[in-house]
Order: structure tokens, then C-alpha cells, then sequence
């Protein structure tokens, strides 16, 4: 069994308290039955928007599962 965070809580309560301009905006990953590790780094841009630099930064430390990598090469050979 898997120990991960409960994100859609963890999101709804700091919408709702800190960010409830944001709610229209988050309403599409919060209403997701099954949210993967894309969705919850999209929703987390959503919320704290940072400077361009901070973003590139952060990139190149992400770490993706194995679910993410495979969709995204799906995606990639797609379009190739």
C-alpha cells in the first residue's frame, strides 16, 4: 500500500481558507476522481505562481512517477 498525501483535502481546505479566488481555477483537479502526480504539481502552480526563475529551478529538481513518465512518452510519440 502506497503512503501518499490526501491532496484533495489537503487542497479544498487551503482553497477554501487562503485562496478562494482560485476555486474556479483549481475546480477542474479538484472535482478529479483519480489525480496523478501532474495533476497535483498543475494545481500547486495554480496556487503559488512564482517567478519565471524559482519555476526553472524547481524544474530541473522534479521527481515523476512511473505513471507520468509513461503518459508523457504516450503523448510525445503521438505527436512525433
Amino acid at each position: 500500500m502506497e503512503n501518499r498525501p490526501f491532496y484533495h483535502k489537503l487542497y479544498a481546505d487551503m482553497i477554501r481558507e487562503k485562496y478562494p479566488d482560485l476555486e474556479q481555477s483549481c475546480a477542474n483537479y479538484l472535482n478529479k476522481k483519480n489525480r496523478t502526480t501532474l495533476d497535483v504539481i498543475e494545481i500547486n502552480t495554480i496556487l503559488f505562481a512564482k517567478k519565471q526563475e524559482v519555476i526553472a529551478f524547481n524544474q530541473r529538481h522534479r521527481v515523476y512517477d512511473q505513471e507520468c513518465i509513461l503518459r508523457e512518452q504516450k503523448e510525445n510519440m503521438r505527436y512525433a
